[in-house]
């Protein structure tokens, strides 16, 4: 069975904050945090497997990139906790670039088929 990501979702901390208060980013332009999304959201796909054996389902996962490109896993969950684990298993094989403007928080959702 082939396992697909529906989406990437990254979202660095700096701009999260800004959100939530409606003010422009500051810390990195909007051109650079969108660059190291793309190169957080390929690393992810070349670490996801194209077959897996536990079946259709879901999964989520919340996690930090470090200043230094460690990633932390902050949450992982899914449709069954084989799903949640493969999730876990994908993101924490992913070397991370250094994040711009200090670390970053991501979110990624993966649907496996």
């Amino acid at each position: 069975m082939v396992a697909g990501l529906i989406s990437v979702s990254a979202l660095g901390a700096a701009a999260a904050k800004d959100r939530a208060h409606a003010a422009p980013s500051r810390s990195a332009a909007p051109a650079i945090v969108h660059g190291y999304k793309s190169l957080l959201a390929m690393a992810i796909r070349r670490h996801t497997p194209s077959l897996q054996s536990i079946g259709r389902g879901h999964a989520f996962c919340s996690f930090e990139v470090g200043r230094d490109g460690r990633i932390i896993i902050l949450e992982a969950t899914g449709s069954s906790p084989a799903h949640a684990m493969l999730a876990r298993r994908i993101i924490e094989s992913v070397h991370a670039p250094p994040p711009p403007g200090g670390p970053f928080h991501a979110e990624q959702s993966f649907h496996f088929f």
